[in-house]
């Protein structure tokens, strides 16, 4: 069967929107990680959080941060993006740079999230010497909702 350029070119831009989801690369080539911040450890500090001694910020898309969020935590711009990563650097270069700050998206595992290396990057751009990323080797509801941590939703 031959395939038409117009069915090749359909059928690559399907491919291309079915991999926006959770499973392209994300983004870490080239980034030095930062460090993890288990669910549990952020969990406990959350007065913390709430008293504006620690940042957390979702880097994700902003529909999942209306759904279910970690308390207290404020949507930065979805770090995949070209307008959400510039927001980002500008929510970051607010901060001075031994601020605590955690990042999370939350949508999939941190390791094939298309947002978490941009973050990163972004946080290292910056020069912030104490961010970390929230592990959440699932996603957000696998990793803090069922494990009862509190959460804000709306």
């Amino acid at each position: 069967m031959k395939t038409s350029r117009r069915e090749l070119l359909v059928l690559s831009a399907v491919a291309a929107v079915a991999g926006l989801g959770c499973h392209r690369d994300s983004g870490t080539a080239g980034v030095q990680p930062l460090p993890r911040m288990a669910p549990s450890d952020l969990a406990a500090q959350l007065d913390r959080v709430r008293d504006g001694a620690i940042d957390v910020l979702h880097v994700g898309p902003a529909y999942l941060f209306g759904k279910a969020r970690v308390p207290h935590s404020r949507h930065a711009g979805e770090a995949s993006t070209g307008d959400g990563y510039a927001a980002i650097v500008a929510e970051l270069r607010k901060l001075p740079p031994d601020r605590d700050v955690v990042l999370y998206c939350g949508c999939c595992p941190t390791t094939h999230c298309p947002n978490i290396g941009p973050a990163q990057r972004a946080a290292r751009e910056v020069g912030l010497r104490r961010a970390r990323l929230l592990d959440l080797p699932t996603n957000l509801r696998t990793d803090w909702i069922a494990h009862g941590y509190p959460v804000e939703k709306g």
